[in-house]
């Protein structure tokens, strides 16, 4: 993904201002009511930035691929398994308690996906190379 380096902020954090590949758009569905922003912006700190990369040049923000797929698997596969885990133990006590534990099973895996993604330093994996 492509972004333009913004000037430093006050607290010396420098923003980019990602530019969003809108190639899928003409085939999608819901392109009547999207709303997915044009640009979004994320803030690093100036050690992560090539060095000489001043405001208004263009770099390139990538995620390594393995930190890509845990991200996939925490937010998709993980509450998956505990609210079909919990049914499973739940089923052995009959069927309001599969209910339950199922329920329980999928807010404590949104509730650890939600923990995991905030305690990851997304940050610290990001590389970014001028273009």
């Amino acid at each position: 993904m492509k972004g333009n380096v913004l000037p430093p902020q006050a607290d010396g954090s420098i923003p980019i201002e990602l530019i969003t590949d809108r190639q899928g758009c003409e085939g999608c569905a819901t392109r009547g009511f999207c709303k997915l922003p044009d640009a979004e912006r994320l803030c690093v700190p100036p050690s992560l930035l090539p060095e000489g990369t001043r405001a208004g040049d263009v770099v390139s923000v990538d995620l390594p691929a393995g930190f890509r797929v845990w991200l996939a698997f925490s937010t998709f596969i993980l509450p998956l398994l505990l609210l079909v885990g919990g049914a499973f133990v739940g089923s052995r006590h009959g069927e309001a308690w599969s209910l339950i534990l199922g329920c329980t099973g999928l807010g404590l895996g949104l509730g650890l996906t939600i923990f995991l993604h905030r305690r990851a330093r997304f940050v610290a994996r990001i590389r970014i190379t001028r273009c």
